[in-house]
C-alpha cells in the first residue's frame, strides 16, 4: 500500500464530521482499505470501511504475472491466464 498515517490523518481532518463511512474505490488487493481501518481505529473512530474493486487486479498483473513466494521463501512470477496476446481479457468469455 502507498497510503500512510499521515494520508489517513489528512482525510480525517478535512472531512464532515462526524466520521462513520470510510469508502476505498479501486482497492486492488485491501492493503490500503486494512490500513485505513486501523488507522481509523487509532483515532479512536469506529466507522464501516467499504472497499470496492473487482480483485481482478488489472492488465499488468495479467500479462507480467504476480511476484509470489512459496511456502520455502522462493520468489516466482505465477500467470493467470486471463490474457491474450493482444492485450485483451478473456475473463467473461464462455
Amino acid at each position: 500500500t502507498h497510503l500512510s498515517l499521515k494520508d489517513v490523518r489528512l482525510v480525517l481532518d478535512a472531512a464532515e464530521k462526524p466520521i462513520n463511512f470510510w469508502l476505498e474505490l479501486g482497492s486492488f488487493e485491501g492493503h490500503s482499505a486494512i490500513f485505513a481501518s486501523q488507522g481509523l481505529l487509532k483515532y479512536g473512530l469506529h466507522a464501516s470501511v467499504v472497499a470496492v474493486d473487482t480483485f481482478l487486479g488489472d492488465r499488468f498483473v495479467h500479462w507480467h504475472g504476480r511476484l509470489t513466494t512459496n511456502s520455502s521463501g522462493d520468489r516466482r512470477r505465477s500467470w493467470s491466464n486471463q490474457m491474450r496476446p493482444d492485450g485483451t481479457m478473456t475473463l467473461f468469455d464462455s
